[in-house]
């Protein structure tokens, strides 16, 4: 008798489905025990006796590994900083990418093979709002009356702030996060 571990595996007896032979002293027969998830073990046996044969099948383990767009960018799998991890078949992972000036991914993954995620991070948009004293103030980004102005990650603007009786101010940033700016005029 075969006694596979787990309990459920498939059990083949000289390729035939049974966890059991009867035969004579001395035959030699062929085993192969298997299960989703786990290493198939095989082998051969020689009946002298009654006798239970314990087969432990092995967890496969798979490799996930994630392939970042750009190369540079941070890479997260269960909460430590790596690129791959090796785990038991059908563990879920989950995973985060990041880099400067681009939108976050994560999510998870259930690790059944050897896998290679490709993720492709987009640049990412942010908004600066301008907060002027006096509140009545006009704003202009880039040559248009707006208060705030959205754009991707890096973009040079301009902007200037006036209003009657106050001395106006001018100048040219960098969008590189999201951010409230303010700015008080001198009468």
């Amino acid at each position: 008798t075969i006694q596979p571990t787990p309990s459920d595996s498939k059990i083949l007896i000289n390729g035939i489905e049974t966890n059991y032979i009867d035969a004579p002293f001395m035959t030699e027969f062929q085993y192969e025990v298997s299960h989703v998830g786990y290493l198939t073990k095989s082998g051969s046996y020689t009946i002298i006796n009654d006798w239970t044969l314990p087969v432990v099948l092995d967890i496969l383990q798979y490799t996930l590994t994630i392939n970042p767009t750009p190369a540079n960018s941070s890479i997260i799998i269960n909460g430590v900083a790596r690129n791959s991890i090796t785990v038991n078949y059908g563990t879920t992972v989950s995973w985060s990418v990041s880099a400067t000036g681009y939108t976050t991914k994560s999510g998870t993954h259930t690790v059944v093979e050897d896998f290679t995620l490709d993720v492709l991070l987009s640049l990412g948009y942010f908004t600066v709002t301008f907060s002027p004293t006096p509140a009545d103030a006009t704003v202009m980004i880039n040559n248009v009356v707006q208060k705030s102005f959205t754009a991707i990650y890096g973009t040079l603007f301009n902007w200037s702030v006036s209003a009657p009786y106050y001395i106006s101010q001018t100048g040219s940033e960098q969008i590189t996060k999201t951010y409230t700016k303010s700015v008080t005029l001198q009468e």
